[in-house]
């Protein structure tokens, strides 16, 4: 947890100045939470930056964390293309993990992706987890 608010900046800054990944979404569309239909952001396609667990994840050198991180994928079309081209392009974006100030992203990995339809606003989504494994540096 000691990093938790300094990965998620680093995610989010990192997937928003990926030019393939704002190609498939039509601009950095990268959000914390769903925008609101009166920000003037228009309808989805869009990511947010969901849930994230963290379990420690120290060495007898090195002390760290594996934070699971879910990235839900939001598209307004019928069928399931738009989300899985989406998909695609945020794991080739997550192929190079950001740099973090006095921490370290010793691997960055995809565990799980889920797809599926939203009854009440009829939108498809996908969860797609990321863990990454974060080592502290001695002096943060």
């Amino acid at each position: 947890m000691k990093h938790s608010l300094t990965l998620q900046t680093a995610l989010f800054e990192h997937l928003r100045s990926d030019a393939a990944l704002s190609a498939a979404l039509g601009g950095p569309r990268i959000y914390d939470a769903p925008p609101h239909a009166q920000s003037g952001e228009g309808p989805p396609p869009y990511i947010t930056l969901g849930d994230e667990s963290v379990a420690a994840w120290d060495t007898k050198t090195e002390e760290g964390a594996a934070h699971d991180v879910t990235f839900t994928i939001w598209s307004a079309e019928r069928g399931f293309s738009q989300v899985k081209t989406i998909q695609f392009a945020l794991a080739e974006a997550l192929k190079t993990a950001p740099v973090l100030p006095q921490a370290r992203i010793a691997d960055l990995r995809f565990v799980s992706s889920a797809t599926s339809r939203e009854r009440r606003t009829r939108l498809r989504k996908a969860d797609c987890v990321y863990r990454a494994l974060v080592e502290w540096d001695e002096a943060a």
